[in-house]
């Protein structure tokens, strides 16, 4: 026997119980490396795009309106005079623009009037930013209530439209109050925080933009790397957004490279210029895509047409990879 009490095997010096759990040790051993080996061919160069590893695999991946890889959102904050110039270099160059405005500020100096926001800006986002522009985290709840409210349904009344977005004054946000933004009807929120990538947040009450658009100081260091980031954007080959924001008066001295910039962004063929809320009613309409657990149903909810890129295993590899118009409320089956 052994210390426990438990009687030996014969011609051992361990019970059964530990002699069965020594062979059961060993066979799991030998059976993992039975596995391993049988599926040495099936884990080498884990590309998903490889139709030979993933034979039957499906992948649907989102397109941008108009079946457009790349987007582009313009952002500009506070309502100064200076926007009067930029939405009317935003219209000649066919690019869309977000305005984030300070309801209380209009008609006073500096800044644009009342009735310029209906006469100009129908091609284009209005979208709050603090009546008074106020940082949101020196603000009790009422007054962030009032300051957010107040500007949602003044600048709607101004513009006639819906206003479903916002910017953060001074980039100020306070990550445990984001479900009150959002019963105040904001469906995104803007901060300051260069991301310097071309990803789309997870959170969009915490929408960190990919760089701020030059700065009213001379500094070609900082102005290079704008370019250089529009640069990177322009040659890449897979799904981006590109994010930029700033204020129309940091360009009292630069709009030459305003200018140059739209220039760079404009007719480019696998890019769509978006407002902010267009992306995220997009996105949101992406996002409720109901599939069949094979990938072969697709049903589309919304009242958004989506594009998606679809790539096909069960194909061969010529047929594999098709871009297909989803119509609002459409049901698609895709076919061999």
């Amino acid at each position: 026997m052994d210390k426990t009490g438990i009687p030996l095997c014969k011609g051992s010096k361990l019970s059964p119980i530990k002699l069965t759990e020594k062979i059961m040790k060993k066979y799991l051993i030998f059976c993992l490396l039975i596995l391993g080996t049988q599926n040495l061919g099936a884990t080498e160069a884990k590309d998903p795009y490889s139709w030979d590893i993933r034979e039957r695999d499906i992948r649907i991946e989102m397109r941008y309106p108009n079946n457009k890889l790349k987007a582009i959102v313009l952002s500009y904050d506070d309502g100064f005079s200076e926007d009067l110039r930029l939405v009317q270099l935003l219209n000649k160059y066919g690019l869309r623009g977000t305005f984030h405005i300070n309801s209380a500020r209009l008609s006073t100096p500096n800044y644009m009037k009342k009735k310029d926001i209906k006469q100009y800006f129908s091609n284009h986002e209005i979208s709050a930013h603090g009546a008074n522009h106020q940082g949101l985290l020196g603000l009790s709840v009422v007054d962030r209530i009032y300051e957010f409210v107040e500007d949602r349904r003044a600048l709607e009344v101004l513009s006639g439209k819906l206003v479903r977005g916002m910017a953060y004054p001074f980039g100020s946000y306070d990550p445990d109050g984001l479900e009150l933004l959002e019963s105040m009807g904001f469906e995104y929120a803007r901060t300051v925080e260069a991301t310097h990538d071309f990803r789309i947040p997870a959170n969009f009450l915490l929408w960190h933009p990919s760089a701020h658009k030059f700065g009213v100081e001379d500094d070609p260091a900082r102005d290079g790397a704008t370019f250089q980031l529009v640069e990177d954007f322009l040659t890449r080959k897979h799904q981006s957004l590109l994010y930029l924001w700033g204020h129309s008066w940091e360009y009292r001295k630069k709009w030459n490279m305003v200018e140059e910039l739209f220039s760079l962004l404009s007719g480019q063929p696998d890019i769509v210029s978006l407002t902010h809320i267009d992306l995220v009613a997009y996105l949101k309409a992406f996002r409720q895509l109901r599939i069949s657990a094979d990938k072969t149903i697709i049903h589309n909810p919304s009242a958004t047409k989506l594009f998606l890129r679809v790539y096909d295993g069960r194909r061969t590899p010529e047929k594999a990879s098709y871009t297909i118009e989803l119509e609002p409320a459409a049901t698609l089956r895709l076919e061999n």
